[in-house]
């Protein structure tokens, strides 16, 4: 009996921990182009510096090239991201299976104004 009550006793206590509480996000959007061209599908995704294994912050290519960011953290996304440095990719399709991965050489800052990054490809080194 002991034991079954031990048992509810931790079940109850990992359940009271609260999820970790976003900070503040701040709006990054732009359009990303490769030799001159809108890039109609894909995905942008921004590597915080200071690695933070929870935060998932991405957005998706849309068919006019343009982009917005959201911040997954805990099930939770919502438009924007973090203030901070980030290591910026795109994913631009495939080539057959092969995923095609573009890197971009300089670090990005995320500011508490509006962010509008265009992304260049051609300026990101192919992976």
């Amino acid at each position: 009996m002991r034991s079954i009550m031990f048992v509810g006793l931790i079940a109850m206590m990992g359940c009271s921990q609260a999820a970790k509480e976003l900070p503040a996000l701040h709006s990054v959007t732009g359009k990303v182009t490769l030799n001159g061209k809108i890039l109609e599908s894909g995905q942008v995704s921004l590597n915080p510096e200071n690695d933070t294994p929870d935060l998932i912050v991405n957005g998706s290519i849309q068919k006019d090239g343009s982009y917005t960011v959201t911040t997954n953290q805990n099930g939770k996304r919502v438009d924007g991201a973090p203030a901070g440095k980030y290591r910026v990719s795109v994913h631009a399709g495939s080539s057959g299976n092969i995923p095609i991965l573009y890197q971009f050489p300089k670090m990005f800052e995320v500011g508490a104004q509006a962010n509008h990054w265009d992304l260049d490809l051609s300026k990101a080194q192919k992976q």
